[in-house]
């Protein structure tokens, strides 16, 4: 589904000469974890995964005479799986001007991952310009696959918005002319 996404809500320093590295340790609300680095200066995780999230506390005690904490809010967030899959069904079209309905219309499938229905109203085929859908137009809906006519050159890519506002692209579709 894509890398989880951290972040730190503050960052602290405690001065740790002269503290023995057994006298220094890393919790998670409240409970020892596991990951410090081997001077235990350093708390390293991986394959995080949302329920990682929470206060992190790292202590340095210089025996009887001083204890020091410091503690770090973490915040995992992990993508949302995708919902659906689309694609053009061709990479290239090529387009007789005089039978724009006959060749030159792109076809574009799309696959629910999850479960879910498609809504007819959220396809939109766009021309590609500088790595960014522009000038979008409804696609139609027929028989499970959206199409839509283009009777210009350019790059073309079906857009699809699901219900929660994410959007899908397809790899561009190139039109050429024929005369």
């Amino acid at each position: 589904y894509g890398k989880a996404v951290v972040s730190t809500q503050s960052t602290g320093e405690i001065l740790t000469k002269g503290v023995k590295r057994r006298d220094r340790s890393w919790s998670r609300d409240g409970e020892a974890v596991k990951g410090a680095s081997r001077d235990r200066l350093t708390l390293k995780l991986s394959d995080l995964k949302a329920s990682d999230s929470g206060v992190y506390t790292f202590t340095a005690s210089l025996g009887d005479i001083s204890t020091m904490s410091v503690e770090f809010t973490l915040n995992v967030l992990v993508p949302a799986k995708p919902q659906f899959k689309v694609s053009a069904v061709e990479s290239a079209v090529n387009c007789d001007p005089g039978k724009k309905k006959k060749t030159c219309r792109l076809y574009f499938d799309i696959e629910s991952l999850q479960g879910q229905e498609v809504n007819a109203d959220k396809g939109r085929v766009c021309e590609w310009i500088d790595g960014e859908a522009a000038d979008c137009v409804k696609a139609y809906f027929v028989n499970d696959r959206f199409h839509k006519v283009k009777g210009y050159p350019g790059v073309f890519v079906f857009v699809y918005t699901d219900e929660a506002g994410r959007s899908y692209t397809s790899e561009g579709v190139t039109v050429n002319l024929i005369e």
